[in-house]
């Protein structure tokens, strides 16, 4: 094997390796201005069942606000701290339906004017109802009996077949 090739299939092997691996559920967003520096850690996977929260890591942060707008709901603000952290969350009865692609709007502002903004896509995603698991192990023990009832037929079936084929040999015997 040529070397080239070696190093492709090493290559190869390192990208389907990494597809393995376990994808980060935060992503984050950094807006500036200056020397404020405000980063966005946010999940791009809105459970309905749950609450979304967005947390804020803040740098020189004094006199600014931040601003957040999800589609059809009222934008929510929080003034920042000079510096460390802040969050804002929004409840999970927020959505009610699943929907892809929404966009998340993330301002910051400093005496109501916008000094800096991002967009970014999250998901709404609505998880099974929690019942269903109950519905699973009952339908499970349903068919579980019934293929107990069907095996047991089966088996009167063959004895009856075997008792039926006993009795006609012995009518034959009779017979003859």
């Amino acid at each position: 094997m040529t070397p080239r090739r070696v190093l492709a299939l090493v290559a190869t092997l390192a990208a389907a390796l990494t597809l393995l691996l376990p994808a980060a559920a935060a992503e984050s967003v950094t807006l500036h201005d200056g020397g404020t520096r405000l980063t966005v850690d946010y999940d791009p996977l809105f459970e309905t069942d749950e609450i979304y929260y967005l947390d804020f890591t803040v740098v020189n942060g004094s006199g600014y606000r931040v601003e957040v707008e999800l589609p059809d709901v009222a934008p929510r603000h929080r003034d920042l701290p000079g510096n460390g952290t802040a969050s804002l969350s929004f409840p999970g009865a927020t959505y009610r339906e699943a929907r892809y692609n929404q966009p998340l709007e993330v301002r910051l502002l400093r005496d109501g004017e916008v000094r800096a903004n991002a967009t970014v896509e999250f998901n709404v995603h609505v998880p099974p109802a929690g019942d269903l698991a109950h519905l699973w192990g009952a339908m499970t023990l349903l068919w579980a009996g019934v293929a107990g009832y069907v095996a047991w037929l089966h088996i009167l079936q063959r004895r009856l077949s075997v008792r039926l084929a006993q009795m006609a040999s012995l009518t034959c015997d009779d017979d003859a």
